[in-house]
C-alpha cells in the first residue's frame, strides 16, 4: 500500500471513531492510538486471521472488506449490522478472517486468537495471525497461558500489547513495574517495545514478526507505547485524569502527515482532500445505518443457537461398508477408539490436552476454539472435572456463544473430554456437570456403557457445535460390555429406555445408570418393575422420552452423581410437572450426592449415591 493510502485508512479510523463516540456514548474510543492499531494489521495477507483489541477495531474489519454502514449499525443496535444485533457493537464478522469478539472478559479471546494460528500449523500452511491487546488486559491469567503454549508450540502469532497507559481509570503506573515486552524472555520469544504513534515504526516491527512466524520460528511479542487521549468510553468524564499527556506522545495522524510532506509523497491539498473525502463517506455510512430497522423480536434466533450439521440424520460414509460384529470394550476404550477412528479418517482432528501435551486449561480450550473457528476439529482433553473451572471463561463465555453472537455464521466443532464423579483414581471426585446445562450453545453428554460412550464421542466429534463431553469416573476401566464394531453414532439429546418397566420410571445418567439397573433387578423380586431412562445427555435434554415413561408409570426418581439442588434431576422434575398436573402419583424422589464438598478417602462413599438408596427412594414413591 502508497503512503497516501496510509494516511487515508489512519483517517478513516479516526473519523469513523468520533462520529461512532457520538452516536453511542458507550463506545470505546481510539484517538489517539490510530498508528497501532493500524499498523498491527494493514499488511497481512487476506487468508490471514485478525484478532483486534475491542477499542474501535473497524478500520481492521473495513481492510478485511466489512462494509462501513453495516458496521455502524452494529454501535446503533441494526438489524443489519453483522452480528444482528445480538452481541457487543465491536464483534467482527467472522467470515472475514477475523476472530470474533463474544465474552466481556478481554483476555478469553487471546486463547481463541492463539488457536487460529493453532489450526494454521495443524494445516501446514503458512498463514499467521495477529493479536493485540491492551496493556490492563496483560495482566490477566488467560494471556500468560497463551503466550506461554504458543511459545511452546511455536505458533505462527504475534501479539502487539496496546499499551495506551490506561487501564479503565487506573494509570499505568498502578499496574505495571515494567514493560510488557519485557516478558517475552520468560517465554523464550523475541520481544520489542516501540513507538506506537509511528505507524512505520509499528509496521516494521509486526512486519519482521510476521516474517518470523510464517518462517515456523514462532511467535513474538511487541509492545507499542501510545496514548489514549479520550476517556475509556466515549462519554467518559475522565474526572480520575490529572495532568496533561506526557511530552513523548505525538498525534498519529499529524507525525505522518508531516513525514509525507518532508518526502514530498503528497501535498497540503493531498491530504486535505483525503479529510475531506473520508469525512463524506463516514456521513453516509452512519446516514445508511440510521436508515435501516432497529434489531428486535426478528433477530431472538432461536433457531441459530446451535449450527445445523449438514446431512444430520445421514448414516455418514465412513460408517458405510464396515463388517458388522461385536467387541468388548471399557468405556475408556471405547472412546479412545472412536478418537483414533475420526483421527485416521478426517486431518481436521486433533487430539490436545493434559498429559497429551501441556498443562493449561484456559489457554488449550481457548486454542481448541480458536482452532475449531478456523477449521480444525479438535479434541481437548481436562483430566478431571475438577479442573474445567480453570477454564471457566472458555467454556462459558466463549465457546457456547460464538455461533449466535456471530449472526449464525461462526461454527465451532470443538470437543472437551473431561472425568468426573468417583472411580479408580481416588481423588478429583466432584461432578459440576450441572453448571453447564445451564448454557444454550454448548452440548453436554453423559455416558452410561461403553457402546454410548464411543457413539456418542463419534456424534461429538462430527458435531459442529461445541460439546462437553463428560465420562464418569467409575466406568472408566470396567465394566467391560459390548460394542458394535461398526461406527455408529448415538444422537446427542436423545435419551434410551435401558429396561423397561410398568410401575416407576427412574432417570439415571452416568454412573448411576448402572446402579439403577442392579436396582431394578433387586426390586424385580418384589414385584415392582422399574423402567430405567438413561439420559446420555444433559443439554440438550429429552424431556420428551421422560415425560411419556412417567404417563405409563405414574411415578419418578431421579439419580446422579451431582448434587440434588440445582441438579438435572431438579430440571427433569420441572418437565414433568409442566407437562401436566395429572401425570404422578406421588411425590418425586431426586437421588445425589449429600450436600456437602465431595469428600475424600473412606468417608466418600457415605456421600454418594448407591444401590441402596436408589431402592428405598423407589419404595417409597411406591408406599
Amino acid at each position: 500500500m502508497n503512503d497516501l493510502g496510509i494516511y487515508r485508512w489512519l483517517v478513516v479510523c479516526r473519523e469513523l471513531d468520533r462520529a461512532l463516540c457520538v452516536e453511542n456514548p458507550r463506545w470505546f474510543p481510539i484517538e489517539g492510538e490510530e498508528a497501532t492499531v493500524l499498523g498491527s494489521f494493514v499488511d497481512l495477507r487476506p487468508d490471514d486471521a485478525v484478532a483486534p483489541h475491542y477499542r474501535d477495531p473497524f478500520v481492521v474489519y473495513l481492510l478485511r472488506g466489512a462494509e462501513m454502514w453495516r458496521l455502524a449499525a452494529q454501535v446503533l443496535g441494526k438489524a443489519a449490522g453483522y452480528n444482528k444485533g445480538r452481541s457487543v457493537p465491536f464483534n467482527g464478522p467472522v467470515e472475514l478472517g477475523v476472530v470474533p469478539w463474544v465474552a466481556g472478559d478481554l483476555g478469553t479471546t487471546i486463547g481463541t486468537a492463539t488457536g487460529a494460528a493453532l489450526a494454521f500449523q495443524h494445516a501446514g500452511t503458512d498463514q499467521v495471525c495477529v493479536c493485540t491487546f491492551g496493556d490492563g488486559t496483560a495482566n490477566r491469567g488467560d494471556v500468560h497461558e497463551a503466550l506461554n503454549l504458543a511459545a511452546c508450540w511455536q505458533l505462527p502469532i504475534v501479539y502487539v500489547c496496546q499499551n495506551n497507559g490506561w487501564a479503565i481509570s487506573q494509570p499505568e503506573s498502578t499496574y505495571l513495574r515494567g514493560p510488557v515486552a519485557a516478558r517475552a524472555a520468560g517465554y523464550g520469544i523475541p520481544g520489542e517495545c516501540v513507538d506506537g504513534n509511528d505507524v512505520d515504526a509499528v509496521r516494521a516491527s509486526v512486519g519482521k514478526a510476521v516474517a518470523r512466524a510464517r518462517a515456523g520460528q514462532g511467535p513474538t511479542l511487541i509492545e507499542a507505547r501510545t496514548w489514549r487521549w479520550r476517556g475509556h468510553w466515549a462519554g467518559d468524564k475522565q474526572s480520575y485524569r490529572l495532568g496533561s499527556a506526557p511530552e513523548w506522545v505525538d498525534d498519529p495522524l499529524d507525525l505522518y502527515g508531516y513525514r509525507l510532506l518532508e518526502r514530498g509523497s503528497a501535498t497540503g491539498s493531498d491530504l486535505q482532500c483525503i479529510h475531506l473525502e473520508v469525512a463524506d463517506e463516514v456521513r453516509a455510512a452512519i446516514a445508511q445505518a440510521h436508515s435501516v430497522r432497529d434489531a428486535g423480536a426478528e433477530e431472538l434466533g432461536l433457531d441459530e443457537v446451535y449450527a445445523i450439521r449438514p446431512g444430520f440424520g445421514e448414516e455418514p460414509s465412513r460408517a458405510k461398508g464396515v463388517t458388522a460384529g461385536e467387541k468388548r470394550m471399557t468405556q475408556t476404550e471405547a472412546v479412545l477408539d472412536a478418537l483414533a477412528s475420526e483421527m485416521r479418517a478426517d486431518p481436521r482432528v486433533f487430539y490436545i490436552g493434559q498429559d497429551v501435551g501441556r498443562i493449561s486449561e484456559s489457554a488449550m480450550v481457548g486454542a481448541a476454539i480458536g482452532a475449531a473457528l478456523f477449521g480444525a476439529r479438535p479434541v481437548v482433553e481436562i483430566s478431571f472435572g475438577e479442573f474445567l473451572p480453570a477454564a471457566m471463561s472458555q467454556l462459558v463465555n466463549q465457546a457456547p456463544n460464538l455461533h449466535y453472537m456471530t449472526g449464525g455464521v461462526a461454527r465451532v466443532p470443538v470437543v472437551v473430554r473431561t472425568r468426573v464423579g468417583d472411580g479408580p483414581y481416588g481423588g478429583h471426585p466432584h461432578d459440576y456437570s450441572a453448571w453447564f446445562g445451564h448454557l444454550p450453545g454448548l452440548k453436554v453428554v453423559m455416558p452410561g456403557s461403553p457402546s454410548d460412550a464411543r457413539g456418542l464421542m463419534l456424534s461429538a466429534i462430527r458435531d459442529d457445535n461445541p460439546v462437553l463431553f463428560i465420562e464418569p469416573m467409575a466406568l472408566a476401566h470396567g465394566p467391560r460390555a459390548t460394542v458394535p464394531d461398526s461406527l455408529c453414532e448415538v444422537p446427542i439429546g436423545v435419551a434410551r429406555i435401558a429396561r423397561a418397566g410398568r410401575d416407576v420410571t427412574l432417570v439415571a445418567i452416568g454412573s448411576m445408570v448402572n446402579a439403577g439397573l442392579r436396582a431394578a433387578d433387586d426390586l424385580a423380586s418384589e414385584g415392582i418393575e422399574v423402567e430405567v431412562v438413561d439420559l446420555r445427555s444433559i443439554q440438550p435434554l429429552d424431556t420428551f422420552t421422560v415425560i411419556e415413561s412417567v404417563r405409563r408409570t405414574g411415578r419418578l426418581v431421579t439419580v446422579h452423581e451431582a448434587w440434588v439442588t440445582g441438579g438435572v434431576g431438579a430440571e427433569i422434575v420441572a418437565a414433568v410437572a409442566e407437562a401436566s398436573s395429572g401425570l404422578l402419583r406421588a411425590p418425586v424422589i431426586r437421588v445425589g450426592t449429600a450436600p456437602v464438598p465431595t469428600p475424600s478417602g473412606k468417608v466418600r462413599p457415605h456421600a454418594l449415591p448407591n444401590v441402596e438408596r436408589i431402592v428405598a427412594a423407589i419404595r417409597q414413591v411406591m408406599e
